[in-house]
C-alpha cells in the first residue's frame, strides 16, 4: 500500500490519459531505468478510481511517476515495510523523497526533491498572460515601443571554468545538467543562457553550504547510511 503524498480532502481526481514515465528513476541519486509506473495517490485514496491525474490546492498534476523496480519497493513497503516515501510540499509544490532511517525509532529523514518535475512555473501568471498578448513581460507595454525605450543591455563578459565528471556507468554531465536545471528553475534563473545558469546555480548553492556549515556537514552524517561509500569511491576512482 503506498503512502499518500499529502493527506487533505481538497485532492481530486482528474480525467486523462497516463503520463510519459520512461526515462531514469525519479528517486534521487537512482539512475537504474524507471521499470514500473507508481501512482502517487493509491486508487484507494481517489475514492477507488485509478485516476492519472490529481488536482491539488488549485493546480492538475501528473499522478504517476517511473520508478526501478528497488525503488518501488521501497515506497509500496511490499519486503520490510515501507523504507521511503514521495511527498508532496504544498509550500513550494513540489515532491520529495523521504527515507526511513535504520537507527532505532525508524524515523525519517529528507533526501531530495524527486527528478524530472516542474518546481515552479516559469513565469508568474501576470506575465505568462502578457507574454501571450504581445506585451513585455516585466511593463506590460507593447513590445515595439518596449523596444524603442529599452535598448538591450551590453552582454556581460564570460570566460569558461570546466569540471571533470565520470562517463562510465555513470554520465556525470547528465547529472550536473539535471541539478543545475532543477536548482534554476526553482531559484529563478531560467532566463539566462545555459553556461550562466550553472555559473549563478553552482555559485548560489556553494555560498549556502559555506554559510550553513553545521547543518550541511549534519545532513551528511545523518544521510550516510543511505549514501554508503558511493560517493567516497567515486571521488577515489576520478583521482
Amino acid at each position: 500500500m503506498t503512502l499518500a503524498p499529502l493527506v487533505t480532502p481538497e485532492i481530486r481526481g482528474v480525467d486523462g490519459k497516463p503520463g510519459d514515465v520512461a526515462g531514469e528513476c525519479v528517486a534521487p541519486g537512482c539512475h537504474s531505468p524507471a521499470q514500473q509506473r507508481h501512482h502517487l495517490w493509491p486508487k484507494s485514496y481517489l475514492r477507488g478510481q485509478p485516476f492519472e491525474w490529481v488536482r491539488v490546492q488549485g493546480r492538475t498534476m501528473q499522478n504517476s511517476v517511473g520508478l526501478c523496480v528497488a525503488c518501488h519497493a521501497a515506497v509500496t513497503g511490499e519486503v520490510g515495510g515501507h523504507r521511503a516515501h514521495i511527498r508532496y510540499n504544498p509550500e513550494i509544490s513540489i515532491f520529495e523523497w523521504w527515507a526511513k532511517s535504520s537507527m532505532p525509532g525508524d524515523s525519517w529523514f529528507y533526501v531530495g526533491p524527486i527528478d524530472k518535475q516542474r518546481f515552479v512555473d516559469a513565469k508568474p501568471e501576470a506575465r505568462r498572460i502578457r507574454a501571450q498578448e504581445g506585451l513585455c513581460p516585466e511593463c506590460g507595454k507593447p513590445l515595439r515601443s518596449h523596444a524603442e525605450q529599452h535598448p538591450p543591455a551590453p552582454r556581460r563578459r564570460v570566460t569558461t571554468w570546466s569540471v571533470v565528471v565520470p562517463d562510465d556507468g555513470e554520465v556525470g554531465s547528465d547529472v550536473m545538467d539535471e541539478w543545475v536545471e532543477q536548482f534554476a528553475a526553482l531559484l529563478g534563473f531560467g532566463a539566462a543562457s545555459q553556461r550562466l545558469q550553472r555559473y549563478h546555480v553552482l555559485a548560489l548553492v556553494l555560498a549556502w553550504a559555506a554559510m550553513n556549515q553545521q547543518q550541511f556537514l549534519q545532513d551528511l552524517e545523518e544521510a550516510e547510511f543511505w549514501a554508503g561509500s558511493s560517493v567516497r569511491e567515486s571521488v577515489s576512482a576520478t583521482r
